[in-house]
């Protein structure tokens, strides 16, 4: 089995000190019955920092230095208590983010950073002479691209007879491409100017996937989309999956998106682009991710195949998580045409930089740490009763909705007339995937052949889903007709995700043919403000981009009152930014509250703290984009309203109060409840009040912490999946006795010092000249810096930095509409309440 493995790493270095656990067994967060070993202490002055690995067919582990060369481990049989046989490998190659042996080769993604001082591309390193040495390199393709979100790994197709690349947002698509399953027509595709920031204005629109065939011929674009992937890994039925990262500058900002592991399809495109344009992930020319991770910084993904680990982690994906120190394990399962799944904590510690990982021939779970010419090692995982079960490596069956995708996207590299026939009856599935496989031969094929038969298709999600194909394709003489057949669209027969298609489909009529003549613009105002404000976020957030654009009389009164009862900070810094660019029409009444909100969000609202080693930094950009914001509102201020408004415009009156829905007790304690209090009633949710339920959400201070559904701030771990995770009762335990059960990733430690005071918080760096600690992690500037000399005893703390109390200002109605929003996915009809 051959292995692709990459490994780069966001800013988010902790300056991890070498851990000092011995030279064999290492006391690593593990599940039961597993143990970990360092089996090999890299020497960074002379071997350089490991950050890629793979094995070869004799399964000798080879693994590459940052910015240095290869190198060759013979390992010992896991009977013997032996260090490895390390070889430098005699070979003018490395920097390698990325390696594979395959076709009797080393293929090796070199990442030409200055420090390395070689060429990013593809290589291929081959053993010339037989004598089991590799000598001959061969550069196939040069790449545009380096560093950190640069070019990265590599894996072989389903039938193993061409090559999986991928590289990051900091990278150019090759050129010259010998074809593309992604329609080349891609934009950034913003109806409303967004804001652009430092650290955000990287790439071509993404992350890209290529395939190309064993020689460095032929190159084929696959997806694009992705943020700054790092790895890539293929199930057994030849799924290809990768982990995303975030932005962690983007942390409290309505445009957050986090790491995510998608299932990267064929034509694909997965909507990152750069500033505060990111495509949330309901956008119906994107492609949505399978999990929601929550903040990290992803290296190394593998599937568990392989390994002699029980079946529960032998069909897992492995993701590295390298600020957290974490190996998470992904469950996933088939939804449709793509995969959902769930995840929990592997393996972790508190100074473990993973970078890479790998399955060895003796079925243990290999991986290194390092980076950033850190201090490196190698480690293995085993289980200490191992299961030799044999495993079917062949492909099993497929769903239907699968099946069907993959038929489809068989037609995305060829133009046959008559595929736009075999794709027609698909355009109005409710798969996501297949319908946007179905769309995607659409745009490959000339509007002329197709462009009729969509304006008169009878199927509201059909006909949306081919007008976004015109609109994308077509020429502005569509523009017209378009809009004219969205206009005709019922919107009382769709369903929210039918509407926010539909609202996707008016921008993408705009933003590729331009404004509408002044009866349509009207016509589709009119039509629009009938629907705002919705009950949704995301639809009303669509809206107002909408309305904005089209300049409706309307826009500013109901944006400034979702504005002002916003449950969360992002979407109260939604609709300030969208309102930001509207010059008329304004009340004084409504300039003094837009401002007045301002000066309150500046105090009260914080985000970019993802960056742990420096949130200080993520902070002043999360600022930096907020001012920014502000700065293009007050630009378009008259004289005299910069005159009447100069008190609030000086900071001086912030007597702004948000409209938030407050507790039937107005937030003063109404019960100490017990988990015996509800439990009783949690078989019995059903017809709950689901609204209510969503503002409890933030009235209970769950917001502050947690992501769900797109909300929220990701200091905690996402509540999205929480249905998956825990069953009813254990839900409500999770949340009135969070001390029960703590999460290894999220524990806080308990410093103990010499003169007898404890202090509880975040371990940021424990270095044995320095020791930083976060006390609060709403307050991510709250770094404490202690000498270690005067520390007594570091230990996990007892007690969860989430309070028990959370739920002792809900009446009981309130706290059981809570918990019916949680367990209903954000969607009352997804709802799971048995």
């Amino acid at each position: 089995m051959a292995y692709g493995k990459v490994e780069v790493w966001m800013a988010v270095a902790v300056g991890f000190a070498a851990l000092d656990l011995g030279a064999e067994a290492v006391d690593l967060n593990l599940p039961e019955g597993f143990e970990a070993h360092r089996i090999y202490d890299v020497p960074v002055k002379t071997q350089g920092s490991w950050v890629c690995i793979t094995f070869d067919p004799q399964g000798r582990l080879i693994a590459s230095s940052q910015f240095g060369g290869l190198y060759r481990l013979t390992l010992p049989p896991l009977e013997e208590d032996t260090p490895p046989l390390v070889e430098p490998m005699d070979v003018e190659v490395g920097a390698a983010q990325g390696l594979l042996w395959a076709f009797d080769s080393l293929y090796v993604v070199v990442n030409g950073t200055s420090k390395s001082g070689r060429q990013s591309g593809l290589y291929r390193v081959r053993d010339s002479s037989g004598d089991d040495r590799l000598d001959e390199v061969s550069l196939l393709r040069k790449f545009d691209g380096a560093g950190e979100h640069g070019p990265h790994a590599l894996a072989l197709t389903p039938d193993g007879k061409r090559i999986f690349v991928l590289a990051g947002n900091g990278t150019e698509i090759p050129e010259p491409l010998d074809d593309s399953r992604v329609p080349q027509i891609w934009a950034d595709d913003h109806i409303l100017p967004r804001e652009q920031y430092r650290g955000s204005v990287i790439g071509p629109l993404g992350g890209w996937v290529c395939i190309t065939d064993p020689d460095g011929r032929y190159w084929e674009l696959f997806c694009r989309g992705m943020r700054n992937p790092y790895d890539i890994a293929l199930d057994r039925q030849g799924n290809l999956f990768t982990w995303d990262s975030d932005n962690e500058r983007d942390t409290g900002q309505p445009w957050y998106r986090p790491t995510r592991v998608c299932f990267l399809s064929s034509g694909g495109d997965y909507g990152w682009r750069s500033g505060s344009g990111k495509w949330p992930k309901y956008y119906k020319d994107s492609l949505p991710p399978a999990v929601e991770l929550g903040t990290g910084s992803p290296t190394g993904i593998v599937f568990g195949y392989g390994t002699h680990f029980p079946s529960k982690y032998r069909d897992a994906l492995f993701v590295l998580d390298w600020s957290f120190g974490s190996i998470e394990a992904v469950f996933l399962e088939p939804d449709g045409a793509g995969f959902t799944g769930r995840s929990e904590v592997f393996a972790s510690s508190n100074a473990l930089p993973v970078t890479d990982v790998a399955v060895g021939r003796d079925g243990a779970l290999y991986f290194t740490t390092g980076g950033r010419e850190m201090d490196s090692f190698l480690y293995r995982i085993r289980h200490r009763a191992p299961d030799f079960e044999e495993v079917s490596e062949e492909e099993g069956p497929a769903s239907e909705l699968a099946t069907i995708r993959r038929e489809l996207d068989s037609h995305h590299v060829s133009r046959d007339p008559s595929h736009v026939d075999k794709a027609w009856p698909h355009l109005g599935s409710g798969d996501r995937f297949v319908a946007a496989s179905a769309r995607t031969i659409l745009e490959h094929h000339p509007p002329a052949r197709w462009r009729e038969r969509v304006l008169e298709e009878s199927d509201p999600l059909a006909k949306i889903n081919g007008l976004i194909a015109l609109a994308r394709t077509g020429k502005n003489a569509d523009r017209e007709p378009m809009l004219d057949a969205l206009n005709r669209v019922d919107v009382a027969n769709l369903d929210e995700q039918g509407i926010l298609d539909l609202l996707r489909a008016y921008q993408l009529s705009f933003t590729r043919f331009g404004r509408a003549p002044d009866r349509l613009a009207r016509a589709t105002a009119k039509r629009l403000e009938k629907l705002y404000p919705s009950d949704t976020f995301f639809i009303n957030r669509e809206l107002s981009r909408l309305l904005v654009y089209l300049e409706s009389p309307r826009v500013i009164a109901t944006s400034l009152d979702l504005l002002t009862k916003g449950r969360t900070q992002e979407e109260q810094i939604h609709f300030a930014l969208v309102l930001r660019l509207v010059e008329t029409g304004w009340t004084p009444g409504q300039r003094k509250t837009y401002f007045r909100w301002f000066n309150h969000a500046a105090a009260s609202y914080r985000g970019g703290a993802g960056v742990v080693n420096q949130p200080s930094k993520s902070e002043r950009i999360f600022k930096q984009v907020f001012g920014q914001i502000r700065s293009a509102a007050v630009s378009t201020l008259s004289e005299r309203e910069r005159t009447a408004l100069r008190g609030i415009l000086e900071g001086g009156d912030a007597a702004f109060q948000p409209k938030l829905v407050e507790p039937a007790g107005g937030g003063e304690i109404v019960r100490h409840w017990k988990v015996a209090d509800l439990a009783d009633a949690l078989d019995g949710l059903e017809g709950r009040n689901f609204l209510r339920g969503r503002s409890m959400y933030t009235a209970a201070s769950c917001a502050a912490c947690h992501r769900f559904v797109g909300e929220g701030q990701p200091i905690g771990p996402d509540l999205s999946s929480v249905v998956a995770r825990f069953n009813h009762r254990a839900l409500l335990e999770s949340i009135i006795e969070p001390n029960k059960v703590i999460s290894d990733q999220y524990q806080q430690t308990l410093v103990e010092l010499k003169d007898g005071s404890t202090l509880t918080g975040t371990l940021l760096e424990n270095r044995d000249d320095s020791l930083k600690i976060q006390l609060n992690p709403l307050v991510p500037d709250a770094i404490l810096s202690i000498d270690p000399a005067q520390v007594e005893r570091l230990s996990p703390s007892p007690v969860s930095s989430m309070p028990s109390s959370l739920l002792d200002t809900l009446n009981r109605d309130e706290a059981l509409d809570l918990m019916a929003y949680l367990l209903s996915r954000g969607n009352p009809e997804h709802a799971v309440f048995q």
